[in-house]
């Protein structure tokens, strides 16, 4: 049989195993990432690229690609409550605010990115693309694990291609397993999952879910409304939502199944008349089913050489957009580690610190979709909701005033996306509890040890999280600190670091000193250099 080497096997081609072969190309690290599938999704799931997400790829070099190649970015970010599509409209939000780089205020900035409306169609090949530009990453595409050991250096994984049916063996050093929710890298190591399991009552989302990807150009005509990103069907027969993929033809509907029905009974013309309201030309991409009110973080996180992410570490509720967004988070976290590993300068215990950091962050996101699709199923519709005369429009305004209201965590998470803290992390000098507490829709910048460090303009164009660097950065925010000590300290151990000089606000941060990781979270900051430069190195290298 034949057989290859490589440092880093990436066994799924979604969009967080694709991110983590870019952000290790980005580092040149030799990787090999490998997916059954034939090419990129052609049944979208995902619809949201939060902020946080965006930054990680700003920094790769790719937000502007993906921005540019968005089909719904031209279009103001809208969220409408109706009682069938071609319905009455009960509310609408408009998320633009939400999605600013400032904060709601507008008064401070908070980013240099903000969310963008993109289907996964157009998200994947964009990810391809960049990954197979990587010249120390091989990206392939028809290509199925159908084993795998693990061995005291590393994993032996046993390669099929699809098409051809040749076999052959990759020798990796680690394995980052991103093969979705079924995992069978993760099943191999007989490793569950735990929490909510989709049997909630009184969500709006749970249980059996079925999903048809339709093509209904004229629907925005027939409804008679300004276009939406995301519809809401709120009436007494029917409990559904609509999301739109590319602005006017191409559309995802998400319909809960009544209990006890078989998904592959439901009649999809009977589904989809109830939704929109009225008969409308529809043709069916794709369709499928799939598990609501889910809120499911893996027991585990790492098993030997292996590292579970995204769906194959939690699966989530996707009300708040956070599942594929953690996975990105997950990718970025463990490959910086591993290229610290690659380049010699990563210690012992650098990646132990994964599942450490990681594992929490799936399970304070994971509560968001949960919570929102509890609060939507207690909603309490008027009886006359859908009714065209007086009394029913009097219903729909005051309930719509009230749902735009109620509705609104869900699509305003700054304080989520921003505000995640390692808390307990061994690489990290913690000093003591936060000095805020963590909540979802209100990102408060700290210059506090695990946090993401708050970033600020430099130029119009520039910001701080710009100047950093690929490895550890040293920021000095005053003119008379000598960064010799950690200069001298990092070069002892081969370590990377960027010195970078400026002027943050002051209400930003209190410390002179902030050293930076590669992912932009706070490793320790300080008010003069101290005398152990070397110390805090190791420490944060993970010696």
């Amino acid at each position: 049989m034949k057989k290859e080497n490589t440092f880093v096997i990436i066994v799924g081609g979604g969009p967080v195993g694709l991110s983590a072969a870019i952000e290790l190309g980005h580092r040149n690290v030799p990787a090999i990432l490998i997916t059954e599938n034939l090419e990129t999704a052609k049944h979208p799931r995902c619809n949201n690229t939060n902020a946080r997400s965006m930054e990680h790829f700003r920094r790769l070099g790719i937000s502007e690609e993906i921005r540019a190649n968005a089909p719904l970015a031209k279009y103001a970010p809208q969220v409408a409550f109706v009682t069938r599509f071609c319905g009455h409209e009960i509310g609408r939000i408009d998320l633009s605010k939400y999605r600013s780089t400032t904060n709601v205020a507008g008064t401070e900035f908070q980013s240099s990115e903000r969310s963008i409306t993109i289907s996964q169609l157009f998200l994947e090949p964009i990810l391809k693309r960049n990954a197979e530009l990587k010249k120390s990453v091989s990206v392939r595409f028809g290509f199925r694990m159908i084993g795998f050991v693990s061995v005291t250096d590393g994993v032996l994984v046993d390669v099929e291609n699809i098409q051809t049916g040749e076999r052959f063996q990759i020798s990796a050093s680690y394995m980052i397993a991103a093969d979705g929710a079924r995992s069978p890298a993760r099943r191999q190591f007989g490793i569950g999952m735990s929490g909510e399991d989709g049997q909630i009552e009184n969500a709006f989302v749970a249980g059996s879910m079925l999903t048809y990807f339709i093509r209904a150009p004229s629907l925005i005509s027939e409804s008679g409304r300004k276009p939406a990103n995301l519809t809401w069907i709120l009436n007494h027969e029917i409990r559904a939502f609509v999301f739109s993929q590319d602005g006017g033809e191409r559309w995802i509907v998400h319909y809960r199944i009544p209990e006890g029905v078989d998904w592959k009974t439901v009649n999809h013309e009977k589904v989809l008349n109830a939704v929109f309201g009225k008969p409308v030309p529809y043709e069916i991409i794709t369709s499928g089913p799939w598990a609501g009110g889910l809120a499911l973080v893996a027991d585990q996180y790492q098993a030997e050489r292996v590292f579970f992410v995204g769906d194959a570490a939690h699966l989530f509720t996707p009300l708040g957009g956070f599942g594929m967004n953690t996975g990105i988070g997950d990718a970025i976290n463990v490959s910086w580690k591993l290229a610290a590993i690659y380049e010699g300068w990563g210690g012992a215990s650098l990646l132990d610190t994964y599942g450490v950091e990681r594992r929490p962050m799936g399970l304070r996101n994971s509560r968001l979709g949960v919570k929102c699709s509890q609060r939507k199923g207690a909603w309490q519709l008027p009886a006359n909701i859908e009714d065209a005369d007086e009394a029913g429009e009097q219903a729909r305004r005051v309930f719509g005033e009230f749902a735009v209201v109620d509705d609104l965590e869900e699509y305003n998470t700054s304080g989520m996306q921003f505000g995640e803290l390692y808390e307990n992390s061994p690489i990290i000098f913690h000093q003591g509890a936060a000095p805020i507490a963590d909540t979802w829709d209100n990102y408060i910048p700290i210059d506090h040890p695990g946090a993401r460090v708050p970033d600020f303009k430099i130029t119009e164009t520039e910001t701080f999280h710009d100047q950093l660097g690929d490895s550890y950065s040293l920021a000095i925010f005053s003119n008379d600190i000598d960064a010799k000590p950690f200069v001298d300290a990092t070069a002892s151990r081969g370590m990377p670091l960027k010195i970078v000089k400026c002027s943050p606000p002051l209400h930003l941060y209190q410390c002179k000193l902030a050293l930076v990781r590669p992912d932009r979270h706070l490793a320790w900051h300080g008010g003069a250099m101290p005398a152990n430069a070397l110390e805090i190195v190791d420490r944060v290298r993970g010696a």
